[in-house]
């Protein structure tokens, strides 16, 4: 099994960086919203006041290929009122 890569923002940030040349211009929420659009689904893992953890799974299995971890606002107050795409 494929070791999982988790992600918080600041990797997130470093990795858009290395490869398009520009700093995160994506947002945890936009990273969401791009995974949906794609026919993928996300789901939260865990969640506090303070932080969240999202499951980014594959369309077709609903298998984990990723993680989001994040404690922007925005997508804490997403997650509270939607803590899944598929609903």
């Amino acid at each position: 099994m494929a070791q999982r890569k988790r992600f918080d923002q600041q990797t997130y940030n470093r990795e858009v960086q290395n490869r398009d040349n520009r700093v995160g211009t994506e947002s945890p929420v936009e990273v969401l919203t791009r995974w949906e659009e794609t026919g993928a689904v996300w789901r939260v893992v865990h969640q506090t006041p303070e932080r969240a953890v999202i499951a980014l799974l594959t369309c077709t299995a609903g298998e984990e290929v990723d993680r989001l971890e994040s404690s922007d606002p925005a997508l804490l107050a997403l997650v509270e009122t939607k803590p899944r795409s598929d609903i």
